[in-house]
């Protein structure tokens, strides 16, 4: 999934999905913010990769490609919303309805979950990653 999280070191390189840099620049602007009811992706933190390409480096039978990804599904509209409030923005979030019968498509993470012994949870990576381009300071908000 689309990794997430700040810059290992205060001036390290920096990348991000480009949907949420849109919606923080977005925020900032004071626009609205408009997400689809129920979209969402499934992210994984930066240190939750390394933690799994180190599990699967040790591991004597893994073998296979390992889809690294948080269980849960975090939401465009939940991003908007942090989005938001760490920029302290008076933007509105507008949710539109999906369109009928179109199930949000989530990828099955038991072969991780097997390797590593527990669920990714990308939330805290997440938050960071999203204060890093509101350009809140880290552990701040």
């Amino acid at each position: 999934g689309p990794i997430v999280g700040p810059p290992a070191l205060p001036e390290g390189a920096f990348r991000s999905d480009r949907r949420l840099a849109a919606l923080v620049a977005a925020a900032r602007r004071g626009e609205p913010l408009e997400v689809v009811r129920g979209e969402g992706r499934q992210f994984v933190a930066a240190e939750d990769v390394a933690r799994a390409v180190a599990a699967a480096i040790e591991a004597p039978d893994a073998s296979g490609a390992y889809l690294c990804v948080d269980r849960e599904i975090t939401t465009w509209e939940s991003i908007a919303r942090r989005a938001v409030e760490l920029t302290q923005s008076t933007s509105d979030v507008v949710i539109a309805d999906p369109p009928p019968e179109t199930p949000a498509p989530r990828f099955d993470d038991t072969r991780l979950t097997t390797l590593l012994g527990s669920h990714l949870d990308s939330q805290a990576a997440m938050q960071r990653h999203l204060g890093h381009l509101a350009g809140a300071t880290p552990g701040c908000r």
